[in-house]
């Protein structure tokens, strides 16, 4: 496909006109049909039979449309085989000029006074390449002339006014179009008349509580709504005014300052006027109350504490209210540490409440509470309630096993001590024992959480030679508690009668226990001095056994 020519000038509302020609490189006779992407492009025929190296020559238009921007502009005219379905292109390129255009320049918005002029001045310039007349229209307002005739490149100015009586917004298009061609152009015009005299009044805060002999004050604000300048007179009817005359600026405001000193409680409605070419008026609320107020809270409110002990609550008394106050301060349990505060404004301090836990019973739950009151009125008072629950702390459960045991001379054996912490406080039990030399306590120090269980060990290496029975007394001493147990060793007996009490009083079962004796039995069938080396090496298998399970 080839397209002639490649380029061409086609001005709005007219056209630019190609030629195409298609040939059929294809070995038999096929059909296209020719296709545009834009409704610009019309191409002529449309629909065709071409024959095996056939050649055909359509006609395509480029007919821009009427708002088209000037400019350079491509298209593609596409050809597509009805055999294969295939498609095939060319580009063609269109140079869009415009002949007619008008420019239209306005000032887009204009603020007066009710009943005053907007003149607006409308700039029409013809900005085409011919001589042309061009119609000039309105929503709102008055031209001073409808109609400009303008050679190529003329500006001419006509007015535009619009005004009303009332106070509105309006918007509105002003439109300049040619009489005799395309050329157009719509400017959007805005235009505000407002009342240039007109005033307001805001007081803040609008409602307000102060105390009796305190003063409130209130920020008086005048606005001026208009946009002419103003003097303004302020009256109140109470407090007195920073100032009583203001020169308020158009759409400016300006702020004055009303304070108010009440004696007598209740509500009050305060009345502001402000009097220039304009009236505003506005009310404001003030509420008077009794100044003194105080405010009680505890750092902590509920505690858990032990039996035994002494123990304190920290009270923050708070003077809230807008005088210095005197309170008396009481409470239903416990010894408070002053009897009465003074306080100025906002002022706090902190008094303690002592208890002591021996008071009371173990679990025993109380409650309490404390008053301030003020001494200048009958009110306020103001109250706040504690608890507390008295627990034992440090308590602890102790067992040492076996009670009895036996083992024979020169060989070892163990103790397992269970330490349960039945305190609700975690406590660090120190172990210690009486008993001979050759006896060891580890670890000497176990740390147990409340309410839960760790285990330590006695560990007894018996020295050849030796017989008879030994008492070894294990102690734990913790915080505020100590516990001990005592428990026998008899030394002497026949090894397997010693392996035999283990199974039945201490923690060596099971397999280990029968592996040892079977090996007991084997040793009674050995002399002596066998005896003694096989003994020594059962009781490093029970001390290995021991502190592999720790």
């Amino acid at each position: 496909m080839t397209i002639f020519p490649k380029e061409a000038t086609a001005p709005i509302d007219s056209y630019a006109s190609y030629q195409v020609e298609i040939e059929n490189t294809g070995p038999v006779k096929d059909h296209y049909s020719i296709l545009t992407k834009t409704s610009e492009v019309t191409a002529q025929p449309s629909s065709f039979y071409l024959d095996s190296g056939e050649t055909k020559t359509i006609y395509v238009w480029y007919d821009p449309e009427v708002t088209k921007d000037a400019g350079r502009y491509s298209f593609d005219v596409t050809a597509q085989s009805r055999a294969t379905n295939k498609q095939y292109s060319v580009t063609g390129i269109a140079n869009v000029v415009k002949e007619h255009e008008v420019e239209l320049r306005i000032a887009d918005s204009k603020t007066v006074c009710r009943g005053e002029n907007a003149n607006y001045q409308v700039e029409v310039e013809n900005t085409g390449i011919q001589p042309e007349t061009f119609e000039i229209t309105t929503d709102y307002g008055q031209l001073s002339r409808s109609q400009v005739t303008l050679e190529e490149g003329e500006t001419q100015t006509i007015t535009l006014t619009a005004n009303s009586e009332e106070a509105v917004e309006q918007s509105f298009n002003v439109v300049a179009a040619s009489t005799t061609s395309y050329a157009q152009q719509i400017e959007r015009v805005n235009f505000k008349s407002e009342t240039c005299y007109g005033s307001s009044v805001s007081i803040t805060p609008e409602n307000q509580e102060v105390a009796a002999f305190n003063t409130a004050t209130y920020d008086i604000t005048v606005m001026n709504q208009g946009t002419k300048t103003d003097t303004f007179n302020i009256q109140a009817s109470e407090g007195e005014l920073s100032n009583s005359a203001v020169r308020v600026n158009g759409e400016s405001s300006q702020t004055v300052t009303l304070s108010v000193t009440p004696e007598e409680l209740g509500e009050k409605t305060i009345t502001v006027t402000a009097s220039g070419a304009s009236t505003a008026e506005r009310t404001a609320n003030l509420n008077v109350v009794n100044g003194n107020d105080v405010e009680v809270a505890f750092n902590q409110a509920s505690k858990n504490v032990c039996e035994d002990s002494r123990f304190t609550y920290e009270a923050e008394i708070t003077n809230t209210g807008a005088a210095t106050d005197t309170y008396d301060l009481s409470t239903t349990q416990g010894d408070v540490s002053t009897n009465s505060v003074e306080l100025a404004p906002e002022e706090s301090t902190t008094v303690d409440i002592s208890f002591n836990a021996t008071d009371y019973s173990e679990g025993a739950q109380e409650s309490f509470t404390m008053t301030a009151s003020s001494t200048t009125f009958d009110e306020p008072s103001k109250s706040v309630t504690g608890d507390f629950k008295v627990h034992n702390c440090w308590d602890l459960s102790m067992n040492v096993v076996p009670e009895v045991k036996s083992a024979g001379e020169n060989s070892s054996t163990v103790y397992e001590i269970s330490l349960n912490n039945t305190g609700t406080q975690e406590n660090t039990y120190r172990l210690t024992y009486e008993g001979p030399a050759w006896i060891d306590i580890k670890p000497e120090s176990v740390t147990v959480p409340a309410g839960q269980s760790e285990t330590a060990y006695i560990y007894a290496s018996i020295p050849f030679q030796k017989k008879g029975e030994v008492q070894i007394t294990a102690t734990a001493v913790g915080n505020q508690v100590q516990e001990s147990e005592t428990v026998k060793l008899l030394i002497g007996k026949d090894i397997e009668d010693a392996i035999k009490s283990d199974q039945g009083g201490d923690s060596l079962t099971g397999s280990f226990a029968n592996s040892a004796s079977n090996l007991a039995n084997s040793i009674q069938q050995s002399d002596s001095l066998v005896k003694l080396l096989v003994s020594l090496v059962v009781s490093a298998a029970i001390v290995a056994f021991i502190l592999y399970r720790g």
